[in-house]
């Protein structure tokens, strides 16, 4: 059931994203704040960070070369090549996008929606991850919630960017959402890795693949949402048309980071577990 219809739902949800991509929506900012925006796209510190963010994804579009023309083999898992698969499309193909279309254009609105994008993927790949390899703890409802919303207070988030709010409630409402979102992912976290710690403490058993699977993902998630947020709440939350050098930049290595960890540490599990496999 949760692998048919979760699926579904990301896919709602990321064309929800670009529904002002399609209505043609305008953002109405001034041409001082618009230029400012543009000033930062447009900044050679900006193409750096994008440029060695793709360089970082070289090796792993090796691999999924490698295991599309092996694919018929005994040797191959899906699952590694899916797994590969989605962190390019989530982490490296945003960036290529910034790179050789948002920046050439000067497209704001494309920026905008493929920002947002590419936040409803990450939090939609960690908690589909822990769903799948967590068992039972993952599959509760309390684990549910800060997906929920971190998913709605960014939809909120994208759209306060195309209307004009004086009194800057959405503002306070994405704060809010975010808050509460941190906070039970959080808790969630505090007491999986508290289960892990005891695990390892009592030394009853090893812990398994999947829960390994787990720990990298909830680490990672952490220390890039954390990453994030700081830095978005230290410049004055600003809407996503009003982000600067610094928040481009900072928000991208957190990505990379994210990026970094997710593919050394679980793709490193998976290629050992194929060479025990093989002997």
């Amino acid at each position: 059931m949760f692998r048919r219809y979760f699926p579904l739902s990301v896919i709602i949800q990321l064309v929800a994203i670009f529904v002002p991509i399609i209505l043609n929506l305008d953002i109405p900012i001034s041409n001082e704040i618009e230029n400012g925006v543009r000033a930062a796209l447009e900044s050679n510190q900006f193409k750096l960070i994008l440029c060695s963010c793709m360089s970082l994804s070289v090796p792993l579009l090796l691999e999924i070369f490698r295991d599309g023309l092996l694919s018929g083999s005994k040797l191959i898992a899906y699952d590694n090549l899916a797994s590969n698969t989605l962190l390019v499309l989530v982490l490296v193909m945003p960036d290529m996008i910034f790179y050789f279309c948002v920046i050439p254009q000067q497209n704001i609105v494309l920026f905008v929606c493929i920002h947002q994008a590419r936040i409803i993927a990450i939090l939609s790949v960690v908690y589909g991850h822990l769903y799948i390899y967590g068992g039972h703890f993952f599959k509760q409802t309390k684990c549910s919630v800060w997906y929920i919303l971190g998913c709605i207070g960014n939809h909120i988030f994208l759209w306060q960017t195309f209307y004009s709010d004086p009194k800057a409630i959405t503002s306070y409402i994405t704060l809010i959402l975010t808050f509460l979102a941190c906070f039970s992912y959080g808790l969630v976290a505090f007491q999986w890795l508290l289960n892990q710690y005891n695990v390892l403490s009592t030394k009853v058993r090893i812990i398994s693949t999947e829960e390994y699977i787990c720990n990298v993902y909830i680490i990672s998630s952490i220390l890039s949402f954390t990453t994030i947020t700081t830095i978005w709440i230290s410049y004055g939350m600003p809407d996503l048309c009003r982000f600067t050098i610094n928040v481009l930049i900072g928000q991208n290595i957190a990505f990379g980071i994210f990026y970094v960890l997710i593919s050394v540490f679980h793709q490193g599990l998976v290629r050992r577990d194929l060479i025990v496999q093989v002997r």
